[in-house]
């Protein structure tokens, strides 16, 4: 009796099952549910004619034949995909693109790279999401093309990360703030008020406030928002300070002003960076916005 051919997408969840071990994990990655994952198991043992995996306490271990599959699975994989990345036609206008962008960056790119795209594709879809916890899985498992946040990312190799451009972060008060100074130390700041934005992925170890509250001083911090405007409107109606990356408050206007943080060794960078799945590497679409990107950048 002559096999069944396989399923590349069961080919996909036995490579994410082999990565995670768990079910669960493998259904967040893959953006599906656990069910689907199972009944994905099943037609892949049946294949194989192997249980594949020995559920434990601790996941799913696998068995020796998983493992043998395992040393071919992801070039294979990979081999496929580019494949189908080079053979598949590509049309600007009768695609759909989907970006994922931080809250600090949406503010200064997503105009501009909506701009660049429908001057190159009228007709073309754009979806900018929020980034959350989950966007780096949703770029390797291909539920959104690219992503635009702080670089660089604890993450697997199936996601590729090219830094954009350095920068750093400073405060933005109104234009007629009682700091008339240039510049502020890290204890003449704990008199203000702070307004700041909640971003995903720039996590505690990396944010500027818990970078501060490292070195000792308590800052006085009372806004916290994913969006811009209720920010703004703190500094316009108030005396609060909105710590952000420079090229932020830049792109502000002449109703801010920029005041420089002293003691810089206490704060990190604030790269920018570009990310998207690996798989993807020669995907026609995914070098059309990467061009985009580059070029407004």
């Amino acid at each position: 009796m002559e096999k069944k051919r396989l399923d590349l997408n069961l080919l996909r969840v036995l490579s994410v099952l082999l990565k995670t071990q768990k079910a669960s994990e493998a259904a967040r990655i893959l953006g599906v549910s656990q069910p689907a994952v199972s009944r994905a198991l099943n037609k892949l043992r049946e294949y194989f004619n192997d249980d594949l995996f020995i559920r434990t306490r601790y996941g799913l271990m696998p068995t020796e034949k998983a493992n043998e599959i395992n040393k071919y699975l992801p070039k294979l994989l990979d081999e496929i995909e580019q494949s189908i990345q080079e053979e598949l036609p590509f049309d600007p206008n009768n695609s759909t693109f989907t970006i994922a962008i931080d809250g600090f960056s949406g503010n200064i790119l997503a105009q501009e790279i909506l701009q660049e795209v429908l001057d190159s594709a009228v007709n073309a879809n754009i979806y900018f999401l929020s980034w959350t916890n989950d966007t780096t899985n949703k770029i390797i498992n291909g539920s959104i093309d690219v992503g635009i946040s702080f670089y660089p990312i604890d993450s697997s190799k199936e996601l590729r990360q090219k830094k954009l451009l350095d920068d750093e972060f400073v405060l933005v008060v109104r234009k007629d703030h009682p700091v008339i100074q240039e510049s502020i130390d890290l204890i003449s700041l704990t008199n203000w008020p702070l307004s700041t934005m909640l971003v995903s992925n720039w996590n505690e170890y990396n944010s500027i406030a818990n970078n501060i509250i490292k070195s000792g001083v308590a800052l006085d911090i009372r806004i916290r928002s994913a969006t811009l405007n209720p920010i703004l409107y703190s500094l316009l109606h108030h005396d609060y300070m909105f710590p952000c990356p420079k090229r932020l408050a830049i792109s502000l206007g002449k109703s801010y002003r920029i005041i420089r943080i002293e003691d810089n060794n206490f704060l990190k960078s604030a790269p920018l960076g570009v990310f998207y799945a690996d798989k993807n590497r020669e995907s026609k679409k995914i070098k059309f916005i990467l061009n985009i990107i580059s070029r407004i950048i």
